[in-house]
């Protein structure tokens, strides 16, 4: 197995609670999480395709994964798939500092003018929500905890 830290969690979560299912089904698992998220998901589905089905959302460049639209896009992730187990994180995404007052998502420093993209009291009622709506499809939730970012000269968080 590789060295991939998603892959040894998800196979150990899978393993330790031995997921049962229909014999010729296989145990369902979404990942859901930003862009960084998409080349170990895909590595987790190569390693384990015998043995766990994976589904992971494909973002396009540019889009944002925090709190907010993790909750605008959660009924189209989950669609009607029964999953066994779900493993999501949000966090940088909520973090980082952008251009006030437009809709797009433009990166930019505090010191030139930036705003958190979510504040405190948001990004716990999101997270709050979203956990709800995970436990509400009866599969096993897993959080992954936020990336500990170091300062930085950018001051982008």
């Amino acid at each position: 197995m590789p060295g991939n830290w998603a892959t040894s969690l998800i196979a150990l979560f899978l393993l330790s609670w031995g997921i049962i299912i229909g014999e010729d089904a296989l145990p369902t698992v979404l990942i859901l999480g930003d862009q960084v998220y998409q080349q170990p998901a895909n590595e987790l589905k190569k390693e384990l395709r015998e043995e766990v089905e994976i589904h992971f959302p494909r973002h396009e460049p540019g889009f944002v994964w925090n709190s907010s639209t993790a909750l605008q896009f959660l009924n189209q992730y989950l669609g009607d798939k029964q999953w066994d187990l779900i493993y999501f994180n949000c966090g940088l995404g909520d973090l980082i500092h952008r251009v006030p007052e437009i809709k797009s998502h433009r990166i930019m420093p505090r010191h030139a003018g930036g705003v958190r993209t979510t504040d405190p009291k948001s990004y716990e009622s999101n997270l709050n929500l979203l956990v709800k709506k995970l436990k509400a499809t009866g599969a096993r939730i897993v959080w992954g905890n936020t990336t500990p970012i170091r300062h930085s000269t950018s001051n982008v968080f």
